[in-house]
């Protein structure tokens, strides 16, 4: 930073500072992944990168692979799912992908937001 004035410095530091947002996929973006996905596959996702500017190709898989895909279970959480993740959690710990196995098509993510979910309910009840 040498040769800049003390405004030009703070501007420089202030900008480095910043932290990016997190922004939520769009409607829009989602239908670009389902369509990618449909044309080229689900192995490729360096290729999509140019359609969805501000996304990584991790981004993408993950949405993809947790949210999009036709594989993954996105029906409402039954009273057994909840009592199995608690179970399963106190028995193995929070070892997400391990007790993923024990449920049809959901994921290891959403298995870890609904415990936490199930969790502040439960702090929530408590404080009541």
């Amino acid at each position: 930073m040498q040769g800049l004035s003390c405004i030009d410095q703070r501007f420089e530091q202030s900008s480095m500072k910043q932290k990016k947002t997190k922004n939520k996929f769009t409607e829009v973006e989602d239908n670009i992944i389902k369509q990618f996905v449909q044309n080229y596959g689900a192995h490729t996702w360096g290729r999509v990168i140019p359609l969805l500017p501000g996304r990584t190709p991790r981004q993408v898989r993950e949405r993809y692979v947790n949210y999009l895909s036709p594989n993954v279970n996105l029906n409402e959480w039954t009273k057994d799912e909840d009592e199995l993740i608690l179970k399963l959690v106190a028995q193995f710990g929070k070892k997400w992908a391990y007790i993923s196995r024990s449920f049809n098509q959901r994921t290891d993510v959403s298995i870890k937001n609904r415990y936490f979910l199930l969790k502040r309910k439960e702090q929530k009840e408590i404080r009541n």
